[in-house]
This record gives structure tokens, C-alpha cells and sequence, in this order.
């Protein structure tokens, strides 16, 4: 949970935002964001999320650390990122080849 400092406590947003201060920092530290690439508070939830993933979280945990009502939007949107296990579902061209008859 993240709590504003000063009064007034309520939504992030302006200048002082910990979301700006995040992309202040990334820039000083060199990390790009491409264009239209999210960043900001948004960007810690992936990483964490993909991260999780990462490490073997199993799928249903990561919605609940993340708050979202169901793994529906775990699965569509952040387990894109999790490289390594979609190499364990990618197919070897050579068999499909063979299967296709074209081989």
C-alpha cells in the first residue's frame, strides 16, 4: 500500500505522485519506455506479476496478491511476458512440417 505524505490523502496524481517519481527515476537510471509503453505504478504490478510468474507463483495467487476478481485477466494479459514458459508451449517447426504432410 502506498500513503501520501502531505495532505491532502487522496488519489495519486500531479507532479508529486509517486507514479511520476517513478518515471523520473527510471529515466535518470537509463531504462527506455517506448512510445506509449505504460509506466509508472502500473508498471510495478507487471513486473511483480510477471516476476510471480516467473518464479512458479502458481496462476491463482497472482490475481489475488494483484486484487483482480478473477485469473481471467492474469491469464490473457500478463502471462504474454512470462518468456520462458511460453518457450515450454511453443511447437518445433519440424513436426508440424511432418504432420502437415509437407515434410
Amino acid at each position: 500500500m502506498f500513503v501520501k505524505h502531505r495532505h491532502p490523502f487522496d488519489a495519486f496524481g500531479g507532479a508529486s505522485s509517486v507514479a511520476s517519481r517513478l518515471s523520473r527515476h527510471a529515466a535518470r537510471a537509463g531504462i527506455p519506455f517506448p512510445p506509449g509503453q505504460v509506466r509508472g505504478m502500473h508498471s510495478l504490478r507487471g513486473a511483480l506479476a510477471v516476476a510471480m510468474l516467473g518464479n512458479g507463483i502458481p496462476v491463482p495467487v497472482v490475481p489475488a496478491v494483484l486484487g483482480h476478481a478473477s485469473s481471467d485477466t492474469t491469464q490473457t494479459y500478463y502471462l504474454r511476458f512470462d518468456v520462458e514458459q511460453l518457450r515450454c508451449c511453443a511447437l518445433d517447426v519440424e513436426d508440424v512440417i511432418e504432420r502437415a504432410g509437407g515434410g
